[in-house]
C-alpha cells in the first residue's frame, strides 16, 4: 500500500519525469494504484550513490506538491500528476515508489525530443511550459488540466523556478526587444525571448558561422559583410545556454527586464516573425536607464559577461531590486494564462472528423454491399487481411476505406501506411542501430513499434497498419519475430516475446488486440517471391477483380464522358481482359483494373483523355506483359484505340 498522504507543501514545486518506453502499460498499473514507480535498472531498498545514471538518486528530492509527468520514448506524454507523499520501498520487493494524484490521463506528442530515452529513467524536465501549452490546445482541455493550471496549484508556477543543469558560472548577456522594445510584453506572457532572421530557418542546420553568413546575404543582401548578424544568430542558437541570465534592453543604457534562460535553443515555424525562441525565467521588470553607466553596443545580441562596469547594477539590481520590480509567480503564470488564452482564440476551430458508414463505402467503392461486409467480417475474424489483385483494381483505396469503416469515422490519425521494397529490413520496421547527429549510433524504433505503442496507449479505439505492396519485402526477415505475434488469438501479454533488439529492461513485446494489419499485393508483378506459407496463414487473403459494369459506366459519365463512348471503352476492355485471361502466361492475375479509368478529364476532350490512358497507362503495360510478341502487343493497343 502507498505510504499516508499528506497534503501538497505550499511550496514552488518541482518538475519531474518518469520514463515508461521500456515498460508503457506500467502507467496503467501507477493509475490503478495512485503511485508512480520508476523503471529503475536496479531495485534498491536504500537511495543508490550520487552518480548512478538511471536518476534513482534524485527520488529523495521529490516532495509533495511536485509534479511528474509519464513519458514514453522522446515526446510522448501518457498522463500528469501531482505528488502527495515522499518516496518509500517494499520491503519485500524493494521498489522504490511514491503516492501521486493523477490529474491528466489524455495522451499527446510533443515536438522535437525533449524527454531522456536511455537508461535516466527518472530526471528532472524543464518541458512544463510546452506540455501545458499543448494540453490547454486540446479542444476541450482535460478535466485535471484546471488543477495543475489554477492559481492556488503549486503546478501552476510554469517555469520560474525551473530547475536548471548545473554549469561551472552562468554567462550575462544583453538582448534588444525589437524596435522600441516592441517583443518585451509578449515575451514575459509567454516565458521567452526571440530573435528575427526567419528566412534562415532552423540555425541548428549552420555547422558553422560561415554558411549562416552567406545565408544572411542570400536572403537579406546588402553590401554589409553582417558580421554583427552571423555573431547574433550564432550565440543566440550555439552560445547561450540555460543557466545564463539575459538583460533586455532598448539603445544603450534602457533597461526593460532580467530573465534566467531556462531552454534550448529551437526553431517555432508557427511563429510568422522571431521564430527563433529560447524559454526564459523573467525575474525582473520595469523601465531603468543607467544614465551613468558606460552602456553596451546597440546591436541585437551581446556577451556583456566581461563588461564588468556595466554589469556590477545589473547584478546588485537581482540581489536588492531597487529600480526594476520582480515578477512574482503568480503574476508570471496570469500573464501566460492570458497569452495562451489569446493564441487559442487566434487558432481555427477543429474540424470535426468526417463519419464513415457503410452507405458511404458503398458509394466510394466498386464493390456490391455483400463484397464490403465480407471483406469487414475477415478483418474483424482475423485482424490480418491481404487484398489482392492485378494492377488498377484500386487495392491502397479499398484497405484505407475499410480502416475508416471499421472505426466509423475518416481518423487518418489511427491509420498509418507503409510501402514495402527490396531493402526494407527489420531494423525499419520493428527496431534497429540508427546514426545520430554526434557521429554515433542510437537503437531506434521503426514504425511499426511506434504505432503499436501509440495502439496500448489508447485501448479503447481500433488503429490500422496498412502494408502496401506487402510482397515486394524479404517478409521473413522484415516480420522477424512477429510471425507469431501477428496470429488474433496470440494479442496478450502471455504470447508476449523479447525484441531482437532489446532495451534494457524493457518488457517483452506483444501485439495489442485493437491493432490491424491490412496488406495489399499486386499479382502481376512477376519479380515478386511467393508468401511463404508461415505468413500467409496468418493472414485472410481476398481477391479484388476489374469492376467494369455499371458502377464504371456511371462514374465516367459524371465525369463527362458522353454514354456512347464510355460504353465503348468497357466493351473493348472487357475485350482485352478476356484475352488477357486467356493467355496461358498471364491469367486472371494480370487484368486490367477500373482504376485505370477514373482519373478524370484534364483540358482535352473526351476522345482525348482516352487516347492518353492508352498510350502513356496501357501500352507499357501490354508491351511489358507480351515481351516476347511485339504484334500481339501492339494488336491489343490497336483494338482499344481503333475502330469498333
Amino acid at each position: 500500500m502507498p505510504p499516508t498522504s499528506t497534503t501538497p507543501a505550499s511550496k514552488k514545486p518541482s518538475y519531474w519525469a518518469a520514463q515508461v518506453e521500456a515498460n508503457p502499460k506500467a502507467w496503467l498499473q501507477f493509475q490503478q494504484q495512485g503511485v508512480v514507480r520508476p523503471l529503475l535498472k536496479s531495485l534498491l531498498a536504500k537511495v543508490p550513490a550520487e552518480g548512478n545514471s538511471d536518476g534513482s538518486q534524485l527520488l529523495t528530492l521529490v516532495r509533495p506538491g511536485d509534479v511528474v509527468v509519464i513519458a514514453q520514448g522522446p515526446r510522448r506524454v501518457l498522463g500528469i500528476g501531482l505528488v502527495t507523499g515522499e518516496f518509500t520501498h517494499n520491503g519485500d520487493t524493494q521498489s522504490q515508489y511514491c503516492p501521486v494524484k493523477w490529474l491528466v490521463t489524455t495522451p499527446i506528442e510533443l515536438t522535437g525530443t525533449p524527454f531522456n530515452t536511455g537508461a535516466m529513467v527518472w530526471n528532472r524536465t524543464t518541458q512544463w511550459p510546452s506540455i501545458l501549452t499543448a494540453y490547454m490546445q486540446l479542444q476541450p482541455p482535460p478535466p485535471g488540466l484546471e488543477q495543475l493550471v489554477s492559481p492556488s496549484s503549486p503546478a501552476a508556477i510554469v517555469a520560474d523556478d525551473m530547475p536548471l543543469p548545473a554549469s561551472t558560472s552562468p554567462n550575462y548577456w544583453a538582448i534588444g526587444a525589437g524596435e522600441g522594445g516592441t517583443f518585451w510584453n509578449s515575451w514575459q506572457a509567454e516565458g521567452l525571448m526571440s530573435i528575427g532572421w526567419e528566412a534562415l530557418g532552423d540555425l541548428r542546420q549552420y555547422s558553422t558561422d560561415e554558411p549562416l553568413r552567406q545565408a544572411l546575404k542570400q536572403h537579406y543582401g546588402g553590401k554589409t559583410t553582417h558580421d554583427n548578424n552571423t555573431l547574433a544568430c550564432w550565440q543566440f542558437c550555439r552560445e547561450i545556454r540555460p543557466g545564463d541570465y539575459v538583460v533586455v534592453k532598448i539603445g544603450r543604457r534602457k533597461i526593460l527586464g532580467v530573465g534566467q534562460v531556462v531552454g534550448d535553443y529551437s526553431f517555432d515555424p508557427t511563429r510568422t516573425v522571431h521564430s527563433n525562441v529560447r524559454r526564459v525565467n523573467w525575474l525582473l521588470a520595469g523601465w531603468w536607464e543607467d544614465k551613468d553607466g558606460p552602456g553596451v553596443p546597440t546591436k541585437t545580441l551581446t556577451s556583456i559577461t566581461s563588461y564588468y562596469t556595466f554589469l556590477k547594477p545589473i547584478l546588485a539590481e537581482l540581489a536588492d531590486p531597487k529600480h526594476l520590480q520582480p515578477i512574482t509567480p503568480a503574476k508570471a503564470q496570469r500573464r501566460r494564462l492570458e497569452a495562451l488564452k489569446v493564441k487559442l482564440q487566434q487558432l481555427p476551430d477543429p474540424l470535426p472528423i468526417p463519419p464513415y458508414t457503410l452507405a458511404e463505402a458503398e458509394q466510394d467503392l466498386f464493390l456490391a454491399t455483400p463484397q464490403i461486409q465480407h471483406l469487414q467480417a475477415a478483418l474483424r475474424r482475423k485482424k490480418n487481411l491481404i487484398v489482392q489483385g492485378p494492377p488498377g483494381v484500386g487495392k491502397t483505396y479499398v484497405a484505407r476505406r475499410m480502416a475508416w469503416l471499421q472505426m466509423g469515422q475518416q481518423d487518418n490519425r489511427r491509420v498509418q501506411l507503409v510501402q514495402f521494397h527490396q531493402s526494407y529490413s527489420y531494423e525499419d520496421f520493428i527496431r534497429g542501430w540508427r546514426p545520430t547527429a554526434t557521429s554515433g549510433f542510437e537503437l531506434a524504433d521503426g514504425v511499426f513499434v511506434d504505432f503499436v505503442q501509440r495502439a496500448h496507449a489508447d485501448p479503447k479505439h481500433d488503429y490500422f497498419f496498412l502494408i502496401d505492396e506487402i510482397n515486394r519485402g524479404n517478409l521473413s526477415k522484415i516480420f522477424g519475430e512477429l510471425l507469431l505475434l501477428l496470429e488474433a488469438d496470440k494479442r496478450s501479454p502471455t504470447y508476449a516475446l523479447p525484441l531482437t533488439y532489446r532495451k534494457p529492461h524493457e518488457a517483452p513485446f506483444y501485439i495489442p488486440p485493437n491493432l490491424y494489419v491490412i496488406g495489399t499485393m499486386n499479382t502481376a508483378d512477376r519479380s515478386l517471391a511467393l508468401v511463404d506459407y508461415a505468413l500467409r496463414r496468418r493472414f485472410t487473403f481476398v481477391d479484388l477483380v476489374p469492376m467494369l459494369g455499371d458502377k464504371l459506366r456511371r462514374q465516367l459519365i459524371d465525369s463527362q464522358i458522353p454514354e456512347e463512348i464510355a460504353a465503348d471503352i468497357i466493351t473493348r476492355v472487357a475485350a482485352l481482359n478476356l484475352t488477357i485471361k486467356e493467355d496461358k502466361n498471364l491469367g486472371a492475375g494480370f487484368l486490367i483494373g477500373h482504376s485505370y479509368f477514373c482519373t478524370p478529364m484534364a483540358d482535352e476532350t473526351p476522345v482525348e483523355w482516352w487516347a492518353a490512358i492508352v498510350s502513356h497507362d496501357l501500352a507499357p503495360l501490354l508491351r511489358e506483359y507480351w515481351f516476347d510478341s511485339e504484334t500481339k502487343a501492339s494488336k491489343a493497343i490497336a483494338a482499344l484505340l481503333g475502330p469498333a
